[in-house]
């Protein structure tokens, strides 16, 4: 059964009213089934609830007439630059750790 099917069944059971215990006889689903389905559910749902988004605004950048390969990244007080041939791993190593942070 795949995950999109497992997570219907722990929505329907816990939108149905019932004890779960329950639901699952009339439904025929092994408990301890359940029981991993809804763990899997809750954990998705905080992982899904970590992830923030920044609202951007560009209107008071100045635009330069030249091009740069590079980004520069500053909220609170850090900042972080990132030149082109950057370290790739180095910049996911970085960005986890402000991810944690946050």
């Amino acid at each position: 059964m795949e995950m999109k099917e497992k997570l219907q069944l722990v929505d329907e059971c816990r939108n149905s009213g019932m004890v779960a215990k329950e639901w699952c006889k009339q439904k025929g689903v092994p408990y301890n089934k359940y029981a991993k389905w809804a763990t899997d559910a809750n954990k998705l749902a905080r992982d899904k609830s970590k992830v923030k988004w920044a609202s951007l605004d560009f209107s008071n950048i100045p635009v330069s007439s030249g091009t740069t390969k590079e980004i520069h990244l500053e909220h609170g007080g850090w900042k972080i630059q990132i030149g082109s041939g950057s370290d790739s791993s180095l910049l996911m190593d970085i960005l986890r750790a402000v991810n944690r942070a946050c």
